[in-house]
C-alpha cells in the first residue's frame, strides 16, 4: 500500500503547508501540481525523489510539465493542467490520460478541488492550499495498492 498527498497552486503561501507537515512527511510521496514551486522545494530535502513536482503556468522554473508515475500497479499521469485547458473541459486532459495508458489523472490550476471517475480514469484536483475558488483550502489524500481501485479523499482545511 502506497500513500500519496497531492498539492496544488500554493502561490507561495506556506502557513497550509506547515500545517499538514507531518502529514506529507509520513507519507510515501507528495506530488505538486504547480503554481507555487518555490514555496514547496523546501521539502526535497526532507523527501528526496518522495516529492514530485511539476510546473505551472505562474511558476517559472525548469521543471518539467508533466510526469508519468508507476505506483503499485497503476499508471499516474500529473500536469498542471493549464496546457490541457482544464478551467473549460477535462477532455483533452481525459485523451491524454487515455494515450498515457493512465488510470490516475492528476491536475490543479482551477483552485477547485474535483473528484470523479470517467471510463475507468480517476480525475483528482486536489484544489488549492492557500487560494481556493470556493470552499476551504484543500490537498488530496490518495491511497493506492496492487489491483485495487485507487482510494482518494479530498481534505478541507478549517
Amino acid at each position: 500500500m502506497t500513500t500519496i498527498v497531492v498539492i496544488s497552486d500554493t502561490h507561495f503561501g506556506t502557513e497550509n503547508l506547515k500545517k499538514i507537515e507531518n502529514i506529507i512527511l509520513e507519507s510515501d510521496y507528495c506530488v505538486f501540481l504547480g503554481d507555487g514551486l518555490s514555496a514547496v522545494v523546501s521539502y526535497k530535502n526532507k523527501l528526496g525523489d518522495r516529492l514530485v513536482m511539476v510546473k505551472g503556468n505562474c511558476d517559472f522554473s525548469s521543471h518539467q510539465e508533466e510526469v508519468v508515475l508507476d505506483i503499485e500497479g497503476h499508471k499516474i499521469f500529473a500536469t498542471h493542467g493549464h496546457n490541457y485547458r482544464v478551467k473549460t473541459s477535462l477532455n483533452n486532459l481525459y485523451y491524454r490520460a487515455k494515450e498515457l495508458g493512465a488510470d490516475i489523472a492528476l491536475f490543479g490550476h482551477t483552485h477547485i478541488h474535483y473528484q470523479e471517475y470517467e471510463d475507468g480514469i480517476l480525475f483528482l484536483n486536489p484544489g488549492s492550499l492557500s487560494s481556493p475558488r470556493l470552499g476551504a483550502p484543500s490537498y488530496a489524500y490518495l491511497i493506492l495498492a496492487p489491483q485495487k481501485k485507487p482510494l482518494a479523499r479530498i481534505v478541507e482545511l478549517k
